[in-house]
Formats: structure tokens, C-alpha cells, sequence
């Protein structure tokens, strides 16, 4: 892991640095508020999974909005295509019909990998996405699956919450890119 980040800065280019959690424990399930639903997407979902990720970026202004879409797009397509061959499957919360956070798993052998955990703003800290996290590990140990790994950013806050469920520090991870202009 680098030590510094000024060489890199200097050099025109951003590095994110991530931490790998694993656990061999199943993963613990928190409960679900009253209010919410959850249930493994379905056909009529994967269109808002993808909206939601769109309003996502749309609020953080991350990402360029129409390169954003494409991506959005396509992750739900690829996500949908491993869920239909029951080599992954994604999980939503709902409130009043709505999908308001998602997560996806995907097995390779015995080893699953959560990604592409989100919540809307305004259902944060509900424990969603610590609930649904436990559903999908329910799902991949029913599946034969013995340990779980979640690659988080280093300083995001939702490390904390993986944590908090059993995961634990693994190995970390460095990336150095150069954004494209807008």
C-alpha cells in the first residue's frame, strides 16, 4: 500500500485504496424495520435497480450522467444474467413498491463476493443494507458457500457496518487512474 499519495497526485492521478473483508463465519442478519419488504429481484426490478443507481450518482454528481447510464445499464444486465444462472443473485429492499437499496452476490466455488451494495439517501442508517447483506449470505450458504469477502473503499464508513457483521480485515488494495475530462 503507498505510503503517500503525492507522487501519484502530482502525476494527474487519483488513488482510491480499498479493504478486503472476509469472514468464514455466516455472516450475521440484522432485522428488518417495519415498512420495508425484501425479496430477491425479479424481472420487473432490474430496470428500477438500475434507476436507483442513476439517481445515486445523479445526486453525488460523480460520474458523467450519460457514461453513468451505460454503466448502470449494463451492471444490471450482467448482475441479472449471473442471478438467471444462479451464479449470483441480487437482493432489494422496498418501501411502498419503490426499491430503495440493493446488493448483489456472486459465487466462484465456496467463496461468495458481495458487491454493489447501495441505499437511497433517505433510508440510510435503517439498517438495510446490514439486513440484506444477511439475506444474501443466508442465500449463498443454502448455496454450499463457506466464506464471504466485501471490498470496500479504506475510508468509507460502511466498513464499519461490514465489521459489525463479522467481517474482517483481509489484505487491501491500491488503485491509481486518471479521470476522463468531462
Amino acid at each position: 500500500m503507498p505510503d503517500k499519495q503525492d507522487g501519484w497526485v502530482a502525476q494527474g492521478m487519483d488513488l482510491e485504496t480499498d479493504d478486503t473483508l472476509t469472514t468464514r463465519t455466516l455472516p450475521r442478519q440484522t432485522p428488518l424495520l417495519q415498512g420495508y419488504r425484501v425479496r430477491r429481484l425479479s424481472e420487473q426490478d432490474w430496470a428500477q435497480s438500475a434507476a436507483r443507481s442513476m439517481a445515486e450518482n445523479d445526486r453525488t454528481n460523480e460520474q458523467d450522467p450519460q457514461s453513468f447510464e451505460r454503466f448502470a445499464k449494463g451492471q444490471a444486465q450482467a448482475r441479472r444474467a449471473l442471478s438467471e444462472r444462479e451464479i449470483g443473485a441480487s437482493f432489494s429492499a422496498f418501501a411502498n413498491g419503490l426499491l430503495i437499496a440493493d446488493l448483489g452476490i456472486v459465487r466462484c466455488g465456496t467463496t461468495v463476493r458481495n458487491q454493489s451494495v447501495g441505499s437511497d439517501e433517505e433510508h440510510r442508517r435503517h439498517g438495510l443494507a446490514s439486513h440484506l447483506l444477511g439475506v444474501a449470505a443466508r442465500w449463498a450458504a443454502d448455496q454450499g458457500c463457506n466464506r464471504w469477502i466485501i471490498v470496500t473503499e479504506a475510508t468509507n464508513p460502511a466498513g464499519r457496518i461490514y465489521r459489525s457483521l463479522g467481517f474482517e480485515p483481509d489484505t487491501g488494495n491500491a488503485q491509481a487512474y486518471r479521470r476522463p475530462p468531462r
